[in-house]
């Protein structure tokens, strides 16, 4: 059973009780235009005890607000009542809601190619807001007054930018004009945690380059990092065509770019800010360490062509490089040249082991390490030695 087929009979047993549940917003959106779907939320007349006491597998994520999470068929899906929010006054979050009808609960929601309904049992789309007009537009829409959705959730804004960026459509003029009158108070009530999530799903779409300049045309980029403010367009905007180069690399890569960042405190205060992951703070590390390429030993050049994601870092540095054509060939090189040390170090398996040491006399400890270290070294400045040649001349 996949999703669709799952979220149908979860929407088909609420109908059996006599509640009144449909299919909201993005999975609407996306059916309509062809993109595959994964995630469906549920709008419905069913309070969230109701839902409680309908399924046996819930989570109460957002009573307040009238929200559970169901676990129906493996699958997890926000069912959500029909409401008014009452007033919200942190920018981001209502205080509580009203239940009310569908026709109210769409006037809550941002823009209106996320204002469709759809009734999967019956395939019966429900549209009180032009939405599938500015769907055939490819336009970006606020539903009712821009400010006035904008003030509610100020993450709308980046929203906005993120939903052109990666479906390519058009901001109406309203609600463009909204955005950039608005942008100086984009900040209030958001943490930085959502605003790198938009830049993440931006970029998991192949979008970022595009989101980065959606977002530079609507006064927001300077507003969410104060660090670009001081840069010329024309330097911000040959950063950001920059990262185009990296769409299919880690998020991170993009971001070095965007920071231009070359040095590890910059990078470790960066991901930090962003809490990022410690996977993305090594691959970051590990890239601005890559720039000095030139002085690596042939061992150091192995551990970094050995390297998971060592086609990322080189492309990054690619970005830098004078005549790419020349760097791709010395990397492509250094993959042959050292593919037999490389292939070692990632299965793990030196030519020259510990026990083959032991057996000789010595003991563990940190000499040992010094010298299983150095018949690395010696194997890739000497590819073509055994192992005996190479113990030969380690303990010389």
């Amino acid at each position: 059973m996949n999703i669709t087929q799952a979220a149908t009979d979860l929407v088909f047993i609420l109908q059996q009780k006599g509640f009144e549940a449909l299919f909201v917003g993005g999975a609407v959106r996306d059916s309509l235009l062809g993109i595959p779907i994964n995630d469906i939320d549920i709008a419905t007349n069913a309070s969230a005890s109701d839902v409680e006491a309908i399924f046996p597998k819930t989570i109460p994520v957002g009573i307040k607000f009238g929200i559970v999470i169901v676990i129906h068929h493996g699958m997890h899906f926000e069912v959500a009542t029909f409401r008014q929010d009452k007033d919200y006054e942190d920018g981001r979050h209502p205080v509580g809601y009203i239940p009310s009808t569908k026709e109210q609960d769409v006037l809550r929601r941002d823009f209106t190619i996320n204002g469709l309904y759809l009734n999967p049992v019956t395939h019966h789309i429900f549209d009180f807001i032009e939405g599938q007009n500015d769907l055939k537009q490819r336009l970006i829409r606020a539903i009712g007054d821009p400010k006035k959705r904008f003030q509610e959730d100020r993450l709308r804004m980046i929203r906005a930018a993120r939903y052109a960026a990666v479906l390519n459509f058009s901001i109406d003029d309203p609600t463009k004009e909204a955005i950039i009158n608005m942008a100086p108070s984009c900040l209030e009530g958001l943490s930085i945690e959502r605003i790198y999530q938009e830049l993440d799903k931006m970029h998991q779409k192949g979008a970022l380059c595009e989101g980065l300049k959606i977002l530079y045309e609507l006064n927001l980029l300077t507003v969410l990092f104060k660090q670009l403010e001081p840069l010329s367009s024309q330097t911000l905007l040959q950063r950001i065509e920059r990262t185009q180069a990296l769409k299919h690399a880690p998020l991170v890569f993009s971001l070095l770019i965007l920071f231009d960042i070359h040095d590890e405190a910059s990078a470790i205060f960066l991901i930090k800010s962003l809490k990022m992951s410690n996977a993305y703070l090594k691959m970051a590390l590990d890239a601005i360490a890559f720039s000095h390429y030139s002085q690596f030993t042939n061992y150091k050049m192995a551990q970094y062509l050995a390297l998971p994601y060592v086609k990322d870092i080189t492309l990054y540095q690619s970005v830098y490089e004078k005549d790419k054509a020349l760097f791709e060939a010395f990397v492509d090189d250094k993959n042959v040249q050292l593919k037999p040390i490389i292939d070692r170090i990632i299965h793990k398996d030196p030519l020259v082991k510990a026990q083959d040491l032991i057996d000789l006399g010595f003991e563990k400890g940190p000499r040992l390490k010094e010298l299983l270290e150095k018949s690395m070294e010696l194997h890739s400045d000497h590819v073509n030695w055994t192992k005996d040649e190479i113990i030969k001349n380690l303990i010389l």
